[in-house]
């Protein structure tokens, strides 16, 4: 179908720009973790990795904690190679 690419794309930015507000509402809560576990499979901005630094900080006993600590185990990799090879 013509544009669905389009319209595809737009639902994906649309659902991630929700997901960082909820995230970012709810982050007192442990239970902003399963939002922030979604929302790294779809995203890594700055903003992401900062809301997920948070939470690894605030909710470092949740039982899915390790989702997150594995995500930015991840960043932290790319970025060192990324620096290595300037």
């Amino acid at each position: 179908i013509k544009g669905s690419e389009n319209n595809s794309k737009a639902a994906e930015a649309e659902l991630k720009a929700h997901l960082l507000d909820l995230a970012d509402k709810y982050k007192d809560s442990p239970y902003s973790v399963e939002i922030l576990d979604y929302l790294v499979d779809l995203d890594s901005s700055p903003r992401t990795v900062t809301l997920a630094r948070k939470a690894v900080a605030r909710h470092s006993n949740y039982p899915r904690i390790n989702a997150l600590r594995n995500f930015l185990k991840r960043i932290d990799q790319k970025r060192q190679n990324q620096m290595r090879k300037s």
